[in-house]
């Protein structure tokens, strides 16, 4: 009878042991679950965090560069023309195409007159034809769209005649 106490309580003993396993296995994979599923950024947080706005020159204040403007009697003279883009990507990229760009530029203007310009709307126009052409070229269309041009900063210095 002794032996069949001893028996009982150490299969006692070891259900109540094997519970206590079993539990706490349970309790660490909820655990590591649960932690890994709060540690992990939403969707959204991922896309903004390839979001990295930087600015991209592609001609330096003071450089005056200049282009011809339709008809070939006048110049406009752009102090800068500087990018605000949405990853550094897209500010490598205009530096690795921008004869590409400067071509393009010089092809936009010289299908503009003075008067097309130098006012509000067609100076905001002129700004989106451009970044527009940059992501083009850059390849920052469609779905990249939002890491390419975000704004445009186009400081005219003048329009000059050239008779």
């Amino acid at each position: 009878m002794a032996d069949e106490k001893k028996a009982k309580s150490r299969s006692g003993i070891l259900v109540i042991l094997i519970a206590v396993v079993i539990a706490a296995v349970v309790s660490m994979a909820g655990t590591f679950v649960v932690v890994k599923y709060l540690n992990a950024p939403p969707a959204s947080q991922k896309v903004t965090s390839q979001l990295s706005r930087t600015m991209a020159i592609l001609i330096r204040s003071g450089s005056n560069q200049t282009f011809p403007l339709r008809g070939g009697n006048e110049v406009l003279v752009i102090d800068s023309l500087t990018f605000l883009v949405g990853s550094s990507a897209c500010s490598q990229a205009i530096g690795i195409d921008t004869p590409q760009i400067m071509d393009g530029i010089q092809m936009l203007i010289l299908s503009k007159s003075s008067n097309e310009i130098l006012n509000p709307d067609g100076l905001q126009t002129l700004k989106q034809q451009i970044a527009d052409l940059v992501d083009q070229i850059t390849g920052f269309t469609g779905n990249q769209a939002p890491l390419g041009v975000l704004q445009v900063y186009l400081y005219i210095k003048a329009v000059a005649s050239t008779s």
